[in-house]
């Protein structure tokens, strides 16, 4: 009888080891469901979309910024086009007070030109040169290059060869002259060059 109680008491002891250990179990999943759960809590959450929400801000503008540099880059490289004509070759032209003068600028892919027309004051007749600079793939063109303008007053063709590459890469392409008025600002010049079985046309306006 002794035996058997032992035994029933040997059986309850191990009921309660085992009650415990699957209650331990339960706490520390209990526990850890609950530590677990605090890296989601609303607040967490939210700080974590507003971190996320600057960041995306922060990268617009950056992109931006790079955009706004290239576009920057874009409008300086489009004026070096002329640049060199215009402090260099035709400088004197501009800085003359006593020159009246409209000047016409403009550029595709492979060429960009300057056409200026001028004379000195209560003159009649004035003058105009066509300058151009090759900004296409080098090196720069040689050969016969073949010309057709129309400036409204003024209009003329021709061609020029060239049997090595100009200095600074200008070309003269024309010089006329004429009892016509100067030409007037508001018009659109257009300008067809052709050279090496190519040919290209371009559009100038005045400043």
């Amino acid at each position: 009888m002794k035996k058997l109680q032992d035994n029933d008491f040997i059986k309850l002891n191990d009921a309660v080891k085992l009650s415990r250990q699957s209650k331990d179990k339960m706490k520390y999943a209990i526990l850890n469901d609950t530590t677990q759960r605090k890296f989601l809590t609303p607040k967490l959450l939210v700080s974590f979309l507003t971190i996320t929400a600057i960041g995306i801000c922060c990268m617009l503008i950056f992109t931006q910024n790079i955009d706004l540099k290239f576009s920057d880059r874009a409008i300086i490289d489009s004026n070096d086009h002329y640049s060199f004509i215009e402090e260099f070759v035709i400088k004197d032209i501009l800085n003359d007070s006593n020159m009246e003068y409209v000047k016409f600028k403009g550029h595709g892919e492979n060429w960009a030109a300057v056409y200026i027309a001028y004379k000195v004051r209560d003159n009649d007749k004035f003058s105009a040169d066509l300058y151009v600079k090759y900004i296409g793939e080098k090196p720069n063109p040689t050969g016969t290059i073949k010309y057709y303008y129309d400036a409204g007053s003024d209009t003329g063709s021709g061609s020029t060869t060239y049997e090595d590459e100009p200095e600074n890469g200008i070309y003269l392409l024309g010089i006329s002259g004429s009892f016509e008025p100067l030409p007037t600002k508001d018009y659109k010049m257009k300008l067809l060059i052709e050279w090496d079985k190519e040919s290209e046309l371009i559009e100038l306006k005045s400043e």
